[in-house]
């Protein structure tokens, strides 16, 4: 039965619902089904059909109108068995989906964004492009934090595929960091090529994404003064086959303790030969041959052996003067 409040509001007590046009404030009031009585704290409370007959359910409804006028914006909350439901659209749509927002009591302030259209949900943001989408200035970030004894776990789960931790810049990405379904471990900068892996037996591959030993590394390594660094198999041609070895050793001197190993199409020719070489003080320039060096062992047949020499940069080469298959190794000082 309608009750006339003033000339602009109505307050109808029928299925516990209260409407106005204007603000309304409520203290020591409930509504009830039917009845508005006492109470002691201020407070609105709004009752449902106890035997929830027709599916009728407690709902709070903040609009500009009627929610059910088209184009009216309008706010619900619902309860359901204990689940609170909070809704946000247009009246007259019924695929409505309006953002909500928290915010500070002036409005000055967005804290927080659940995207109607979406479902993602921005803090610092009200467009928010992911699931979950945090933005801040200044040096902080996000925290998991186990305050008991137990441990913090920050869990990535790929139903099938790749798991990925990605650093990007500036919407760029930088590094990623790749788990596989086999429980591979993968380093890729730029998110391009690998430069490290672990397998999911232990071994490491470093440049070498397939690393059959506990430590394979596809290229140069050092180990303080000492580097270890390779090349081939390849085809020498008739030119020379360059190492990147600095042959200028500086103040202290330096060693290179160089093994090559060759042959032919058939084997025929074939050979090894493991050589010693200092280094030069300073720059030692084009030096054809390489004149501080011994043949500490060799063994040929039928293929001679190979000159060494450096190249204008102080590069040691070496060549065979006709086309070989060869590997080489070096322990440089």
């Amino acid at each position: 039965m309608p009750i006339a409040a003033n000339p602009d509001g109505v307050l109808d007590i029928e299925n516990a619902t209260l409407r106005s046009r204007e603000i309304a404030t409520l203290s020591n009031f409930v509504a009830g089904n039917d009845e508005i009585r006492s109470s002691g704290a201020p407070v609105v409370e709004v009752y449902g059909d106890p035997a929830n007959v027709g599916g009728l359910l407690p709902t709070l409804e903040l609009v500009s109108n009627t929610a059910s006028v088209t184009g009216t914006s309008f706010t619900r909350f619902t309860s359901n068995a204990g689940v609170f439901t909070l809704q946000s659209g247009t009246g007259g749509d019924a695929d409505s989906k309006g953002d909500i927002a928290f915010s500070s009591v002036g409005g000055d302030t967005e804290h927080m964004r659940i995207q109607g259209s979406t479902g993602n949900v921005g803090i610092g943001t009200d467009n928010p492009g992911f699931p979950l989408d945090v933005q801040f200035t200044g040096d902080t970030g996000l925290r998991v934090k186990n305050s008991g004894s137990s441990h913090a776990t920050f869990r990535l789960d790929a139903a099938t595929g790749y798991s990925y931790l990605r650093f990007d810049q500036g919407g760029t990405t930088r590094f990623l960091v790749q788990s596989t379904p086999s429980g591979d471990l993968a380093f890729r900068p730029s998110g391009s090529s690998h430069v490290m892996d672990i397998l999911n037996n232990g071994n490491v591959g470093i440049n070498s994404s397939s690393p059959s030993q506990k430590l394979v590394v596809g290229g140069y390594a050092q180990f303080g003064l000492a580097s270890i660094k390779t090349g081939g198999p390849g085809g020498s041609g008739s030119g020379a086959v360059y190492t990147g070895i600095e042959m200028n050793g500086g103040a202290g001197g330096g060693f290179v303790l160089f093994f090559v190993t060759v042959n032919s199409g058939s084997g025929a020719n074939s050979g090894a030969w493991i050589f010693g070489l200092r280094k030069f003080y300073s720059s030692a320039g084009y030096q054809y041959p390489y004149p501080h060096m011994t043949v500490l062992w060799s063994n040929a047949s039928q293929t001679n052996t190979p000159t060494l020499y450096t190249d204008s940069s102080s590069i040691l080469k070496f060549t065979f003067g006709t086309n070989r298959n060869y590997k080489w190794t070096a322990i440089e000082m």
